[in-house]
């Protein structure tokens, strides 16, 4: 790519519009290192009102041989907010370390520097020099940076998949003011092979919010993928806070062989929220038929999270000899989103493109 078309991709990077002065003269590779998060620039800054976080500055600085001052003069001319605060003019390899963060997608829009970054970036940094998680913690106050008011006596190694929402010790992680949900606590200690109740007491050693117990003493495999939306072992979670669809208890027959009444019971035990009435123990073979989609082949499962196509309705009607809006009732009692059946084919048919009349 060339220079001047960089420039005009930075212009909507950095500001969001054109009307931004931006530095004039070719980009140096050195200029693309530090418009990107990574070594290898190929992951551009976007715009943010927020001061860019200080592990940025520090790396950057570490890796192209240059103080931190200059790469806040430098980010400052292309737009970016940074602050100096106390950070080491000339950064050594156990500061690249101490700011050895490995920000999730989220993290690196919308990192607040005013706010204690994850612990897990302190626990990163901890078992990476072999010290003292609050000597790490001091070393980064001493540099302006805000840090978590509790942090345990020790780190242990299985702190950073805990630390981390899908429990494989990597991004995305759980923020220093987190509340846990017991599914989050459930899945976290699973994939870190503690028992529940060691892993809250992990967690809470951070200053973590976790839900009471009690706490099942462990969870297979089946169970954590019941934790799901999607059944599988890591991906979108249920949410306590909400009742769990019947959808969800229906395709637990199929995927795990289990009954809706069981894969009920054992949510329950999770602290997860039942829909009113009574769950049947078998799974209606009409029901199976309404949960499918057909997209390009095979039945797939609709997406709880997202509103039933009309194309749906209308298929499945026609397949069960229902009428439209049975369907669209039915599925709304499994915990799906339908929209107003009328509304939807009438805007169906605005989209039509009509022939005139010659």
């Amino acid at each position: 790519m060339g220079c001047e078309s960089w420039r005009r991709g930075l212009r909507i990077t950095v500001t969001g519009f054109f009307s931004r002065d931006l530095p004039t003269g070719p980009l140096s590779s050195q200029d693309l290192r530090l418009l990107c998060w990574n070594a290898e620039a190929d992951e551009p800054i976007n715009s943010r009102p927020l001061s860019l976080p200080s592990s940025h500055v520090v790396r950057a600085a570490r890796e192209l041989g240059i103080s931190t001052g200059d790469v806040c003069e430098r980010l400052r001319e292309f737009g970016f907010r940074v602050e100096t605060l106390a950070l080491p003019a000339q950064p050594s390899e156990d500061d690249y370390q101490f700011f050895d963060w490995k920000l999730d997608y989220f993290e690196k829009d919308e990192f607040d520097p005013g706010l204690p970054p994850s612990p897990a970036h302190l626990v990163r940094a901890s078992l990476a020099l072999g010290l003292p998680v609050q000597q790490v913690a001091a070393r980064l106050a001493a540099y302006g940076i805000t840090v978590p008011e509790q942090l345990p006596d020790r780190v242990l190694a299985v702190d950073m998949k805990l630390l981390s929402q899908d429990g494989d010790g990597l991004p995305p992680w759980f923020s220093y003011r987190a509340s846990i949900t017991l599914p989050e606590l459930l899945t976290a200690s699973s994939h870190a092979g503690v028992e529940p109740a060691h892993g809250a007491a992990r967690l809470s050693a951070y200053g973590l919010k976790v839900q009471d117990g009690p706490f099942p003493k462990e969870i297979d495999k089946p169970r954590l993928r019941l934790l799901s939306k999607d059944f599988f072992p890591r991906g979108r979670r249920l949410r306590p806070d909400r009742p769990v669809p019947r959808f969800h208890l229906i395709r637990a027959s199929v995927e795990l062989g289990i009954s809706p009444r069981a894969a009920a019971e054992w949510l329950a035990e999770c602290g997860m929220t039942l829909p009113p009435g009574d769950i049947d123990d078998a799974a209606n073979p009409m029901d199976l038929v309404l949960m499918r989609h057909r997209r390009n082949g095979p039945d797939v499962w609709l997406d709880v999270d997202e509103p039933v196509p009309l194309f749906h309705l209308l298929w499945v009607t026609g397949k069960l000899r229902m009428g439209l809006r049975q369907v669209a009732e039915r599925l709304r009692w499994l915990g799906l989103e339908v929209p107003d059946v009328d509304e939807s084919i009438a805007a169906a048919l605005r989209r039509v493109p009509w022939m005139s009349a010659p």
